[in-house]
């Protein structure tokens, strides 16, 4: 029930949530009440640099910044606004780059200093005290968080490894079947990937699939054309080749099982551009064809056939590096893309606005029935304390409500089902969401 489990780098809240605007969204200052903030001693907060990370599981907020080069991290009880554990110190890093909070553990995920220093540290904390469990440093790709093991891949580090939740201990190891890579599993799914299958493509047009649980190999295909090395959605690895003899790239679909036929999905016109392919309900795969000068389009496929069952408009790609694409993601059998809603059948029920350099725009999930939106102009620093409008949004009919208004930077909100956490100019902001 909470908004965001990873937060990545200084938009990445903002990329969870869509930032492509809502309705109304992006005007200036909300000419609508101020929401009344949790009464309680609250918490003082002033990064050194960068955003501030927040997080929500049930009625328990936590925060995490960097202060004096130092990674500080502090647990909320945010029915009374009151520190649950106090802020303190885990070590030294440049940045926070992920902060992941579940029923069970805290995790972070840090960059350490120097400009383009590979690799990074992962930390994961008791929720209940504060205590590190366990950390250790990784080389290369961020880790990728399963159900059941925490993956460290094999770009830099040349050998896969499986660590377990509790410990950090090494469960199973990989070693390099010669330059494989990690293929992302797309479930459309807030929090750990609950699939039990782990992918690697390497170097010999081999996919390689093994149980994340022990490491051991459960099957092959040949993959003729890797192109980028692809997604995989449900029972189908999604890949985009250059164009052969034709102006645009071809978006193929193999069967992950076995060595059956692949199948030509859809061809992309060659001023176009796949940026994201995801789950998008059962045996259905999304994926958003844009392009600088074209209107941008939310196109969704059979997972079994692979042909195009609808395809729908959407919002504009944002242009401004300061802001960051946002995730095809669910609630329930909606599909949430971009601030817009679609219903299964790809009728628009939400429309979200074209984002502009400066506006902010959000849109995620609360429950399956209930999106939560935010609204704000940025300006110059977008991790600046700005009015910023709170938003109610039904997914079953994109009926929107305005709820009020708080001063915060927006990237920095998370919410669950009760309550909106965000950074101000210097404290944390508890709100009641009636």
């Amino acid at each position: 029930m909470r908004r965001l489990v990873v937060l990545r780098g200084l938009w990445v809240a903002a990329v969870a949530l869509g930032l492509a605007g809502c309705g109304p969204f992006g005007s200036d200052a909300p000419a609508v009440a101020a929401l009344a903030p949790v009464a309680g001693p609250g918490v003082r907060v002033q990064p050194e640099k960068g955003p501030v990370l927040t997080g929500i599981q049930g009625d328990r907020g936590y925060a995490a910044w960097i202060a004096d080069g130092g990674i500080q991290v502090i647990g909320l009880d945010l029915a009374t606004n009151t520190p649950t554990w106090s802020a303190h110190e885990l070590g030294r890093a440049s940045e926070i780059s992920d902060l992941i909070v579940l029923p069970d553990a805290v995790v972070l995920t840090t960059r350490p200093a120097g400009r383009g220093t590979p690799g990074g540290g992962l930390i994961v904390l008791d929720p209940a005290t504060g205590a590190t469990r366990w950390m250790t440093d990784f080389e290369g790709d961020d880790p990728t968080f399963y159900a059941d093991a925490v993956v460290l891949g094999p770009r830099t580090a040349k050998t896969t490894r499986g660590l377990d939740w509790k410990t950090g201990a090494t469960l199973w190891s990989i070693p390099d079947a010669g330059d494989a890579h990690l293929v992302p599993v797309k479930t459309g799914a807030d929090g750990p990937i609950a699939d039990q299958r782990l992918f690697l493509l390497a170097a010999d047009h081999v996919l390689r699939t093994y149980d994340v649980r022990t490491g051991k190999p459960t099957g092959t295909r040949t993959v003729h054309e890797a192109g980028t090395g692809g997604v995989v959605v449900g029972q189908t690895l999604v890949t985009t080749v250059a164009g052969n003899n034709v102006p645009g790239p071809r978006v193929l679909g193999y069967p992950v099982s076995g060595e059956g036929p692949v199948r030509n999905m859809h061809q992309v016109d060659g001023k176009r551009t796949i940026s994201q392919v995801a789950a998008c309900g059962t045996d259905r795969i999304c994926l958003v064809e844009d392009g600088r000068d074209g209107v941008p389009e939310l196109r969704a496929f059979d997972g079994s056939s692979g042909q195009q069952q609808w395809r729908a408009e959407a919002p504009k790609a944002a242009r401004s590096p300061r802001v960051a694409r946002a995730p095809i993601a669910m609630a329930g059998d909606r599909i949430v893309y971009a601030g817009s809603v679609f219903a299964p059948d790809g009728r628009v029920l939400h429309r979200g606005a074209n984002p502009t350099d400066t506006g902010y725009a959000s849109l995620g999930r609360v429950t399956d029935a209930r999106l939560l939106g935010l609204s704000a102009t940025i300006g110059r620093f977008p991790t600046s304390a700005v009015p910023t409008e709170v938003a109610s949004v039904s997914s079953s009919d994109g009926a929107r409500r305005v709820l009020g208004s708080v001063t915060a930077s927006p990237g920095s909100c998370s919410w669950g089902e009760r309550f909106l956490l965000c950074a101000g100019a210097t404290s944390l902001g508890v709100y009641p969401l009636a």
